[in-house]
């Protein structure tokens, strides 16, 4: 697999990677340099790490320390519980969860997740800046076109 995205745990000494290819995210001992997937599809592909909806691609991934909740964007949005893998849809275009204020904000190829967890906000881009609020899963475009001006 490919990693694509690293959110780093200063307090426990851990680095959670996402592999978009292997539809997973790792947890990466930073002492040791041992390897666990905690969410998404195992090495055999055959049966998945933690309950929820697949994880499917996933690319952006952000870490609130204060909270232990680690988030991830693969067009929509999830809460991994670090613990049990557990996927807790945030925001899913698809099936409406959360309110677009913006026609067609689901993003498909989400390559960047920022959290503002004191303003209760995610931030997500790929060919737009999207801004989700944590509390409801409700999105907004907020710039479209992230090419250079």
């Amino acid at each position: 697999g490919i990693p694509c995205g690293a959110a780093l745990d200063r307090r426990n000494r851990r680095l959670y990677v996402s592999n978009r290819h292997d539809s997973r995210v790792l947890s990466v001992n930073l002492e040791t340099g041992e390897r666990a997937i905690i969410s998404g599809a195992t090495e055999d592909g055959a049966t998945t790490v933690g309950e929820g909806p697949p994880l499917t691609g996933p690319c952006g991934i952000s870490l609130t320390p204060e909270e232990g909740g680690l988030y991830v964007a693969n067009g929509d949005l999830f809460r991994i519980d670090v613990v049990t893998g557990d996927r807790a849809p945030m925001s899913v275009r698809d099936t409406g969860l959360g309110v677009s204020s913006s026609t067609g904000l689901g993003l498909t190829g989400t390559c960047g997740l920022s959290l503002d967890a004191t303003a209760g906000f995610a931030y997500t881009c790929d060919w737009m800046l999207g801004r989700y609020e944590l509390a409801t899963g409700n999105r907004r475009m907020l710039s479209r076109g992230m090419s250079p001006p």
